[in-house]
């Protein structure tokens, strides 16, 4: 009977524990069973699911994602953003893609700012007043309503910015409002968090990151005596380059260095080809020098030949790449681009960014699955 009694209490504990025992690196309750977000094999000893085990401790995890989206959707539905104050998190690619969710949002809470994230991994950040300016104006472009103060430029790797970052949440908190991190899935949001911890000394556990998506599965709220900050996990496009990749190839064009600008000088039309992410042709004016300028992940293969050679590789992608590395297998999309400006750029969804000086044309493919690219004109980097 007393032995009976026992599997109860254990079973009880082991309860409570699910209910109110959090993964310290993503937020999500932790549990025993392997079929939900959450999982992990040592529950009573456990201070970190087993995804986020694998992932700080290799850099990988085996979980299923099938397994942690459904979570993410849910716990969205849940929360109150109009009770907080907002810090949304996007890097440059993503911005053009975020428009009317960063005026809804805006529109809902007390307090919003716009923190654009890893631009280190865009542009040199040295002298960067002037490249301030330009910034601010690409920014411009998206007609977002936002007071200059409203938005913070910022590298977490570089310490770029963080007293502007700091006197935001310091403004906030006086407020006595809690500070919300939230975004886009792969936007920088729990690097940001970590980065205010390691600036402030605080002695928490630091959030889990990879390059993977949802790797915050709940809010996971930070108490400190200053401020309360919560990362909140993030919204995806089901239609972006990230979502339909797998792992391997996901952390291939999610770059963990600053991406090295390519720049091609342009004497004749030319054509691009990205593995097959993309394939770009492009058209130069007849009286001017040209270039094209490339803004993307370092182990991404680009090549470059000349636009005569198109027939050539247009239904043979493995003349080029190995068959293994081609991540889609679908068909294309075209998207055609004019131009009466010397400059003009087109932005791909997580991807990277393409700057065009002296170029009438461009003519875009996309995998059809794939968000179409965002043509962006009046600014330059």
């Amino acid at each position: 009977m007393k032995s009976d009694q026992l599997k109860k209490v254990k079973k009880k504990t082991n309860q409570n524990i699910k209910v109110k025992k959090k993964c310290l690196g993503c937020g999500i309750f932790l549990t025993s069973d392997a079929n939900t977000a959450g999982y992990t094999p040592v529950l009573e000893k456990a201070s970190l699911c087993q995804r986020c085990f694998q992932l700080k401790h290799y850099q990988k995890t085996t979980v299923d994602p099938e397994i942690s989206r459904p979570n993410v959707q849910q716990t969205l539905k849940n929360f109150q953003f109009a009770k907080n104050a907002l810090f949304y998190a996007c890097d440059l690619t993503m911005l053009p893609y975020v428009v009317d969710e960063i005026k809804r949002l805006k529109n809902l809470t007390k307090v919003f700012y716009l923190i654009i994230t890893k631009i280190d991994m865009m542009i040199s950040t040295k002298n960067l007043q002037p490249k301030d300016e330009r910034l601010f104006a690409y920014t411009a472009c998206f007609q977002l309503d936002l007071t200059p103060e409203q938005i913070i430029f910022t590298s977490a790797k570089l310490n770029l910015n963080y007293v502007k970052l700091q006197n935001a949440i310091f403004a906030v908190s006086k407020q006595k409002l809690k500070i919300c991190f939230v975004g886009l899935t792969n936007s920088g949001k729990s690097s940001l968090i970590n980065w205010i911890l390691d600036r402030e000394k605080i002695g928490q556990q630091r959030l889990t990151t990879s390059p993977y998506l949802n790797t915050t599965q709940g809010f996971k709220q930070i108490k400190t005596r200053n401020f309360t900050l919560i990362d909140v996990p993030g919204t995806e496009h089901e239609n972006s380059f990230q979502f339909l990749m797998n792992d391997d190839q996901l952390k291939k064009i999610v770059a963990n260095k600053k991406n090295r600008p390519r720049t091609y000088q342009i004497n004749d039309d030319q054509l691009f080809i990205a593995e097959n992410l993309f394939w770009c042709e492009v058209i130069k004016n007849d009286d001017s020098c040209a270039s094209v300028t490339f803004y993307l992940s370092h182990q991404l293969t680009l090549h470059r030949t000349s636009l005569k050679n198109k027939n050539r590789f247009e239904n043979n992608p493995k003349t080029l790449f190995p068959i293994s590395n081609l991540i889609f297998q679908d068909k294309y999309n075209q998207y055609l681009f004019n131009s009466k400006q010397k400059i003009f750029f087109i932005v791909l969804y997580g991807l990277g960014i393409v700057a065009f000086k002296g170029i009438k044309q461009v003519i875009w493919k996309l995998p059809e699955k794939i968000i179409g690219p965002h043509f962006v004109e009046g600014a330059k980097f």
